[in-house]
């Protein structure tokens, strides 16, 4: 499948090698700062050999060094077709998807994180800065991380494991009314709110509950955070 990747956490044109795990290719960090405005990095990854995919594009961001004393900032706005797997990342700054049907990996490590859409797995995370999903439908595992950040989800379909955790901030999720799996959800300084019905709890301490939903099965919602509330409902209320 066709996939859109935009990463700029690191090095002159933030590459991302999915090949060998290196955010930044060899050739860039022996440019260096200096080279901001030189060519593009080589496309076969100097690490381990391999090229990019024949159907994989990528948008670097360089451009010219500034003058003393003035300050750059880069922007992406990025329209696509919707069945386009989507994989953005950036450091300062917030992420937004919408629209995208098909797998959504998203992050940053300052700023918001949004998305609206997503048919398959879904992953938001950043360390700075709340995280608020509404997906369409859940295919595969839902992953939704920050340290600092309120998180909200809204799962409207699909039935898959999900996690929302953050440190400091409440977790607020809503999946399907006829969700079928186990909730295990905790909190040190809050508490939990269910609007499930559960017929048999493994526990129901104030901030800790762990109990089957629906007929049960092996998919989990699993929400933690460290200061903070959580609540979990059908997503029809």
């Amino acid at each position: 499948a066709f996939a859109w990747s935009v990463d700029e956490r690191v090095g002159p044109w933030m590459c991302y090698r999915s090949c060998c795990g290196a955010y930044q290719c060899e050739a860039c960090e022996r440019r260096g700062a200096a080279s901001r405005a030189g060519p593009a990095p080589p496309s076969a990854c100097p690490r381990c050999g391999e090229a990019p995919a024949a159907d994989d594009a990528t948008a670097p961001r360089s451009h010219p060094r500034p003058p003393a004393g003035v300050a750059v900032t880069v922007g992406f706005d990025i329209r696509c077709p919707a069945s386009l797997h989507c994989r953005v990342y950036t450091l300062n700054g917030k992420v937004g998807v919408r629209g995208i049907r098909a797998d959504i990996d998203v992050g940053s490590s300052n700023g918001e994180v949004t998305i609206e859409g997503g048919v398959g797995a879904v992953n938001a995370r950043t360390k700075n800065g709340s995280v608020r999903a509404v997906v369409e439908e859940l295919r595969g595992r839902g992953e939704f991380e920050s340290i600092n950040g309120q998180i909200d989800v809204e799962i409207r379909s699909g039935q898959a494991s999900l996690q929302a955790k953050t440190l400091n901030g409440s977790v607020n999720a809503q999946v399907p009314a006829a969700f079928d799996g186990q909730l295990d959800a905790r909190t040190t300084n809050g508490r939990v709110s269910c609007r499930f019905p559960m017929p048999a709890f493994d526990s129901t301490r104030k901030n800790r509950v762990t109990a089957p939903l629906g007929r049960g099965g092996d998919d989990l919602i699993r929400l933690r955070t460290l200061n903070g509330g959580i609540s979990l409902k059908p997503v029809a209320e």
